[in-house]
Parts: C-alpha cells; sequence; structure tokens
C-alpha cells in the first residue's frame, strides 16, 4: 500500500477542517461574553483564571486567550486522531485498514460533535441570561446562535467527506499501482500464459518425436 501525496493532502485538508469546526462552535461563546461583559456590570466571568486574566489584560485580550489556551489541547489531541488514520496501529492486516479508517473517522467526528454540543449549551445558556437582561437585539442574538450551529454541522458533514474521499484516492492508487506493475512486469505475464498452457489438454510434441509430452 502506498500513501501518496494526494492522500496526505486530504487528511491535512481534513485535519484544519476539524479545527476550524471547532472554532465555530465556539464563536457564540465568544460573542455572548464579549456582549454580556461589555454591555452590563451585572454579569462576570465565572472562570477564576480567565476573569483574572481580563481584569489585567483587558476584555478582548482575555477572550483571545481563552480560546487559545482550549485550542492549545484540542489540536495536538485532532492532530493525533489524524495520525491514528493514516495509521490505524490496531488494524495491521491491510484489508482491514478501510475498516479502521471508518472507525477512526467515526470516533473523532463524534469528539467534535461533543465539544460542539458542550460549547453551543453554555451558549445557550449566555443567550438566556442575554435575553432576561435586554442588553442586546434578540433576533441578532439568535441569528448569531443559529448561523454558528448550522455552519457547525456543515462543516462537521465537510469533513467526514474529504476523509473517506481520502480512502477513496489511497484505494484507487493502490488499484492503479497494481495494474501499472503487471504491466511493467513481464515475466510475470509470460508465467501466467505458461501456466494456463500447462493447465490445457492441448499435446505438444517432443523435439525427438519420441512421444506426446503432457
Amino acid at each position: 500500500m502506498m500513501l501518496n501525496r494526494a492522500f496526505f493532502k486530504k487528511v491535512i485538508i481534513g485535519y484544519l477542517i476539524s479545527i476550524g469546526v471547532y472554532s465555530i462552535a465556539y464563536i457564540p461563546v465568544i460573542v455572548f461574553t464579549f456582549i454580556g461583559l461589555s454591555q452590563t456590570p451585572y454579569l462576570v466571568e465565572t472562570n477564576p483564571r480567565l476573569n483574572e486574566f481580563m481584569q489585567t489584560h483587558g476584555l478582548i485580550i482575555g477572550l483571545l486567550f481563552g480560546y487559545l489556551s482550549t485550542l492549545e489541547i484540542v489540536g495536538p489531541v485532532l492532530g493525533a486522531a489524524h495520525l491514528v488514520y493514516v495509521r490505524p496501529v490496531v488494524f495491521a492486516i491491510h484489508k482491514d485498514m478501510k475498516f479502521a479508517r471508518r472507525i477512526v473517522t467515526s470516533l473523532t467526528g463524534l469528539l467534535i460533535l461533543f465539544w460542539g454540543w458542550t460549547f453551543f449549551i453554555d451558549a445557550y445558556n449566555d443567550l438566556q441570561i442575554l435575553l432576561q437582561s435586554e442588553v442586546w437585539n434578540d433576533a441578532a442574538l439568535w441569528t448569531i446562535f443559529l448561523l454558528c450551529l448550522g455552519l457547525f454541522l456543515a462543516g462537521l458533514v465537510l469533513w467526514g467527506a474529504v476523509m473517506m474521499t481520502a480512502t477513496y484516492v489511497l484505494r484507487k492508487d493502490d488499484v492503479e499501482g497494481a495494474v501499472d506493475s503487471r504491466d511493467a512486469n513481464p515475466v510475470w505475464g509470460d508465467d501466467k500464459a505458461r501456466s494456463e498452457l500447462s493447465n490445457s489438454n492441448i499435446l505438444l510434441d517432443k523435439p525427438d518425436e519420441t512421444g506426446p509430452l503432457v
């Protein structure tokens, strides 16, 4: 099995899409937190570390720090998952690779979906607080939430499609490589012809005409 350039390109694109999908799920949390903390003094950040950082460096820098701190964990985890997709170590037999990659894709997708579900629940709770406080337009808040939710689901589907396409590219390259190898090896073709000829019922004469040679 050859791991071609097109396969690795698809895996890298899938990794970047997975990071983007994760980031989309985090957008409502950042936006609603920013609106709540900047528009009313009655709302505070419940995370003491993040709250202290925002008090020291400002609201925008603090929210950026909160996102980067989560990405610092998520990035390597998703990177490891895509590396396992390239070479599923649990399934060493070649014929099981396709099934193994489907398992890895499913588990990684469930992990991204779990992260998204956690962030959107948090964002929905913030949304309810903002609606009760009436610090911003209700329609705009709902639009941000639903738009991000739709983009997250669409991005997750796109990510799955890219990973499945990577498997297809790899299998197609294997088939083409096998055909090229057969065509480039005439000895193999001659052996096959001899094998087919030996299994036939045709009788060949010996050079000295001493009798038939089966």
